[in-house]
């Protein structure tokens, strides 16, 4: 995969949850893209606005979306305040300490009352707990936690919500879409909004906002006034296109291979990290797990994979290890034998 993916080249990618690698194909359509703007000027606005409909059908039905579910957005942090703010403020929320930045950001600035549980080794009874005892009207979580790589059980969601019809279900997508079949006509978000530059491959700038009828009720507004309210100015069409055509990219070179690879990587790595006892007891007895792992930053751990080309990144004091269908089972022995022989 090397000429697809350039950095392959010269460098052994543990990064994708920080920035995902941009296939070749995407590169190529997104230089005549490019070009069909210089050369067309207007012409390119008026025939990117004749198609923009037709992109934002094919991203939803490969993510189980209708159109009238779904927008075509800039990024997670803008989508996920775009909704909260149509939200009634009389909302109480639950979030989780340990969740992604801008998600607990987006819920402080809109002014709810948030109540907030660690992430911990029994995540889905405590949540399930706290929303039993508490008042609570909306729960806001990253389905893959950014740090830890824990990922929601989505069964106990679905549960959660027929236990609790009126609790609103909040997903930050941006971690998980892209690494797993997702249906959001059957899952148990109300609202999921996710960027796409990092396990969908599209470039920067774009990305996904879906939203249920109950949140459609909620707020009063038919999806005509929905869009009407986001689409205020242009978009960047460049960064819509790329997300179609990236999308586009995954379905031609089978989707359900690149995933089925990309678990037995996550598997390879998961049992060397246990024999090396660098497994977090977070993730020790769960039934499912996603292919980001996190190693406490010991030894100068970070600046040593660095020097040797073996890119990951520093989150809360740990070392984040995140793996996609276009790593090896070379990469992983690699840095299962670094960690082995620096006694990590």
């Amino acid at each position: 995969m090397h000429e697809e993916f350039p950095p392959l080249k010269h460098s052994i990618y543990f990064n994708t949850a920080y920035v995902g690698l941009m296939p070749m194909l995407l590169y190529e359509f997104r230089q005549a893209h490019d070009q069909n703007y210089f050369l067309k000027g207007d012409l390119y606005k008026l025939d990117a606005y004749a198609t923009f409909e037709k992109k934002g059908e094919s991203v939803a039905s490969f993510f189980g979306a209708a159109k009238n579910q779904t927008i075509l957005c800039s990024n997670f942090s803008e989508s996920i305040r775009f909704a909260l703010h149509m939200l009634p403020k009389s909302m109480r929320f639950l979030i989780l300490e340990e969740d992604y930045p801008s998600l607990k950001l987006a819920v402080k600035e809109a002014g709810f009352e948030s109540s907030e549980i660690p992430v911990s080794q029994t995540l889905e009874t405590d949540i399930e707990t706290f929303i039993k005892n508490k008042k609570i009207d909306a729960l806001a979580l990253s389905v893959v936690q950014y740090i830890s790589g824990i990922e929601i059980d989505q069964d106990f969601l679905i549960e959660l919500k027929k236990k609790h019809p009126d609790l609103l279900i909040i997903g930050d997508g941006t971690q998980f879409l892209g690494t797993a079949p997702f249906n959001f006509a059957k899952s148990p978000f109300d609202v999921l909004a996710a960027s796409g530059y990092k396990w969908l491959m599209s470039g920067f700038g774009n990305g996904v906002l879906f939203f249920s009828d109950y949140f459609k009720a909620l707020i009063n507004k038919s999806h005509d006034q929905i869009i009407e309210k986001y689409y205020v100015g242009h978009f960047n069409i460049l960064a819509i296109a790329s997300l179609a055509k990236g999308i586009e990219i995954i379905k031609a070179r089978g989707f359900s291979k690149m995933l089925d690879r990309k678990k037995h990587l996550t598997t390879l790595l998961q049992n060397g990290l246990l024999e090396l006892k660098l497994i977090s007891p977070l993730i020790l007895n769960r039934k499912k797990h996603s292919s980001i792992f996190s190693i406490p930053d010991k030894k100068d751990l970070f600046e040593k994979l660095t020097e040797k080309n073996i890119r990951c990144a520093q989150r809360g004091g740990f070392v984040r290890i995140s793996l996609h269908f276009y790593n090896s089972e070379k990469d992983v022995e690699v840095l299962l034998s670094f960690l082995k022989d620096h006694a990590i």
